[in-house]
């Protein structure tokens, strides 16, 4: 746990510059965080129905109640309580380019630590209508390693160590992290 420790604190002072905690100045990111907040309360909880309802059409359309509710279940089970999620950046699209369909769409890329989960991201990305109206959860990924996979890694004398494999995730998927506190707290 140290070597997890100290690599993410190596991290996190080597790669500020990169990545800094920033929050949009449009004011259509407070509306969607209300999204986010909600969602994420229902799925921390493990609420699956208030967690499902906020999810937009298309998402709902790519995963069943069943299978969400699945795969939500083994995700609380694995991680533990919340301890803690940051929004780390929020960034606001305007009918971007390669998206399903016109609308605003505002990108959360967030971290977070669990009881028995230090290393956690991802991002959740809020889709509002060009007709307006709430805000609904178009799509979320969440990228972790609980402690027993971390410690099971270690355990291993051959390379990598389990910060060097979660610096290469984190790295890739979540690059907010090397932005993030190396603690909670």
């Amino acid at each position: 746990m140290v070597r997890i420790l100290l690599a993410l604190i190596v991290l996190a002072s080597a790669s500020a510059a990169l990545a800094q905690e920033t929050q949009s100045n449009d004011p259509r990111a407070g509306l969607a965080q209300s999204a986010f907040n909600a969602f994420f309360a229902a799925h921390d909880a493990g609420d699956a129905q208030a967690a499902y309802a906020i999810l937009s059409p298309s998402f709902r359309a790519s995963t069943t109640f069943e299978e969400y509710e699945r795969v939500l279940a083994q995700k609380v089970g694995e991680r533990g309580a919340l301890i803690e999620r940051r929004i780390m950046r929020a960034t606001v699209y305007d009918n971007p380019a390669h998206s399903p369909g016109p609308g605003v769409y505002i990108a959360f890329d967030f971290v977070g630590w669990f009881e028995n989960t230090d290393l956690y991201c991802g991002y959740l990305i809020a889709f509002q209508p060009p007709a307006g109206g709430d805000f609904t959860v178009m799509r979320v990924e969440e990228t972790m390693m609980d402690r027993q996979t971390a410690t099971a890694i270690d355990a291993d004398p051959e390379p990598p160590t389990s910060a060097e494999a979660w610096a290469s995730v984190a790295g890739s998927v979540c690059p907010v992290w090397l932005s993030a506190p190396a603690s909670r707290g």
